[in-house]
């Protein structure tokens, strides 16, 4: 059998305004500092990616110890164990963006957006965390719960 691969992420680039997903990702993940009109603005790094990493490895690896005995067992097959880990770490993955709450949101950007989410503006980079399977077939886009 070939080695089967899961990446969880941003899986498509798009455009907010004239910012694309890949760079909004990587902004959030690392920060930036002179952002905003003349340079004024330090955004902090959230470091979500890590974040979401330490919160699923160990469901991570519970879930393919039990799907190694399902296929044992004959209840399901490798495609089926990887893309049952691949919904649910693309759901936790999600789960992290929505609760970071620290560091807040400048006083000015709440005031823009009329809360203080920090990793969420308009729902589509949350929305847009997916995994990709064998780096074609991608699950777990879409709403979150």
């Amino acid at each position: 059998m070939n080695k089967q691969t899961i990446e969880v992420g941003t899986v498509s680039n798009y455009k907010i305004k004239r910012f694309d997903a890949f760079s909004l990702s990587y902004v959030l993940e690392e920060g930036t500092n002179n952002a905003g009109k003349n340079g004024s603005v330090d955004i902090p790094g959230w470091h979500y990616n890590t974040k979401a990493l330490e919160k699923f490895k160990n469901r991570g690896k519970v879930m393919f110890k039990k799907g190694i005995k399902d296929i044992i067992n004959g209840e399901t097959n490798v495609l089926g164990m990887i893309n049952t880990i691949a919904i649910e770490s693309s759901s936790k993955y999600k789960d992290v963006i929505i609760k970071t709450k620290s560091p807040r949101n400048a006083k000015s950007t709440i005031e823009k957006k009329g809360f203080n989410d920090p990793m969420v503006d308009t729902g589509k980079f949350v929305m847009n965390i997916g995994a990709r399977i064998n780096k074609s077939r991608i699950v777990g886009r879409g709403l979150w719960i």
